[in-house]
């Protein structure tokens, strides 16, 4: 399962096998909590199988999510890197298998593996990139835009070569709601809306995006 894991993947099997013994297997169920936000644990986790969300919940029950984290990648090393408590929650939205290291390990690794370093530096900054275009899109987006840019995303990430899409494991209207800091019903309303100009179609529990040429259409500066 090491060798399954991005930040690992320019380690070689003898490296994987000491890496390995460094760690313990967990399994959690579908919405299971896996850590809270101000928890002063610090073990650093990687998703062997299934998927986490990282999020936070303010205190009337509010939830603003952040990302998932699926198969291969990593969550919770900033509390283990700088030992400050965790800034999030992170929940299991499937049943998953994690790997977990503790910090002291997770932190030698880094001294000694410079490859892995320096993945971990570029996820780094692949996350400070994803998080400063959520900024961007907070302050100069409308909900409305807001929703069809989350939907343009994940449309793009299963989209292949073809124009025309099926996602049939399509995100509830709540989930795209606390990504995009708005209410369920106001996805709700505009879901209806671009179903009504067929640029979205529901068969079954499956959205189809008939055109995603057209779809992008609805978005003047998305960035190529």
């Amino acid at each position: 399962m090491v060798q399954s894991i991005d930040i690992f993947q320019d380690v070689d099997a003898t490296q994987c096998d000491a890496i390995s013994a460094l760690m313990e297997v967990l399994n959690f169920n579908k919405s299971e909590s896996i850590f809270s936000r101000n928890d002063n644990k610090r073990s650093v986790f990687f998703v062997a199988v299934g998927e986490v969300r990282v999020t936070s919940f303010a205190a009337n029950g509010r939830e603003a999510s952040y990302n998932e984290k699926c198969a291969g990648q990593m969550f919770g090393e900033l509390a283990a890197i700088d030992g400050i408590p965790r800034a999030t929650d992170v929940i299991a939205i499937s049943n998953v298998t994690l790997l977990s290291m503790n910090h002291l390990d997770f932190n030698r690794l880094l001294d000694s593996y410079p490859q892995v370093s320096k993945r971990v530096m570029n996820l780094f900054v692949q996350e400070i990139r994803s998080l400063t275009r959520r900024v961007y899109e907070y302050s100069a987006y409308d909900v409305r835009r807001r929703i069809h840019n989350r939907i343009y995303d994940i449309a793009i990430d299963a989209a292949g070569d073809s124009d025309s899409i099926m996602l049939d494991n399509f995100p509830r209207h709540s989930d795209i709601a606390s990504r995009v800091a708005t209410t369920r019903e106001a996805v709700t309303r505009e879901m209806s809306r671009l179903i009504s100009l067929d640029l979205l179609k529901k068969v079954d529990n499956i959205i189809c995006i008939p055109s995603l040429k057209k779809f992008k259409e609805l978005l003047h500066d998305i960035d190529d």
